[in-house]
């Protein structure tokens, strides 16, 4: 058998008898073997002792053995060393064997020929051949997912910690998540906020036609920016700059709505500080000047 390809021992066609197989089990089994090759998956089978029986070209391209490195070794090889109850635990599930996914309550790692280990998933089938007991271990790489899911912990990690408010909405406008900084601003605890509509924060000081334009923009796929006025849960108003940006499914819909807030409210009132004095200053400026063209009109009439 070439390095790779599929190693079978001891395991008999199902037409196996004194007379030999027939064309159609040769056929069958012929077909059996070219599907097994063919798996994405690496494909181990192993009899009751726990010891492998045969694995495919998958399983060689994962793992890194030629089929005549495991055939005939235990099972436990491709188990990592910490696991030092895998046979016990083999011998219970084999005294009773039935479908098993094994990667859905914890992360699974096979053993390379390196030793390194990789972050797998495992489907157990046990199967009769020739009144014999073999169990079917499907092995399926799960090395992306588990760098996608590290890195989807780091970007939530990132969002939690962020200083500005996120708020995540679906196309409703219903919050399905929002982080601490949110909750700051809005005085509002995340389960208060969670399942509401973003509404909830409508402060009354911008008319229909300011969401309208709002609304219009996301939906057609753009993002929004602006300033508007929002109530706290306290009743208390506050300014908050704000960016809505859309969040597109496959087919290009848009599906959720992602919005970051910064509460401006004292940079706000300070402008409007400084513009009440900027405007004082330009009333007393006025004054000074109209007082000043009528001292000299009377300086002129004495004259």
């Amino acid at each position: 058998m070439a390095r790779g390809g599929a190693a079978w021992r001891g395991v008999a066609g199902p037409g196996s008898g004194i007379l030999g197989p027939s064309p159609m089990d040769r056929l069958h089994d012929r077909v059996h073997r070219a599907l097994f090759d063919a798996s994405p998956d690496a494909l181990v089978v192993v009899d009751a002792d726990g010891q492998i029986q045969m694995i495919n070209r998958a399983c060689t391209a994962l793992l890194g053995y030629a089929p005549e490195e495991l055939i005939g070794a235990p099972i436990e090889r491709l188990v990592p060393a910490r696991h030092a109850r895998h046979r016990e635990h083999r011998d219970r599930y084999l005294a009773a064997p039935h479908p098993r996914q094994m990667g859905a309550l914890t992360e699974l790692t096979a053993v390379h020929r390196d030793g390194h280990e990789i972050a797998v998933d495992v489907a157990l089938t046990p199967e009769q051949v020739d009144g014999r007991r073999v169990v079917l271990a499907a092995i399926r790489d799960m090395r992306r997912r588990a760098v996608a899911g590290a890195t989807l912990r780091v970007q939530a990690t990132a969002l939690r910690s962020a200083a500005n408010g996120i708020v995540i909405t679906d196309r409703a406008g219903l919050i399905t998540w929002v982080n601490p900084a949110a909750c700051r601003i809005t005085g509002y605890d995340e389960g208060e906020l969670v399942g509401h509509h973003t509404r909830l924060l409508k402060s009354g000081a911008h008319d229909a036609a300011f969401y309208r334009g709002l609304w219009d923009t996301v939906l057609a796929g753009e993002t929004w920016s602006g300033t508007m006025t929002n109530r706290r849960k306290d009743g208390a108003t506050y300014v908050e700059e704000q960016t809505i940006a859309p969040v597109l499914d496959d087919d290009g819909g848009v599906s959720h709505f992602i919005a970051i807030k910064q509460d401006v409210s004292e940079r706000a009132r300070a402008q409007a500080a400084l513009a009440q004095a900027h405007a004082e200053l330009a009333a007393r400026m006025q004054e000074i000047e109209a007082l000043t063209s009528r001292c000299a009109s009377r300086r002129c009439a004495i004259r």
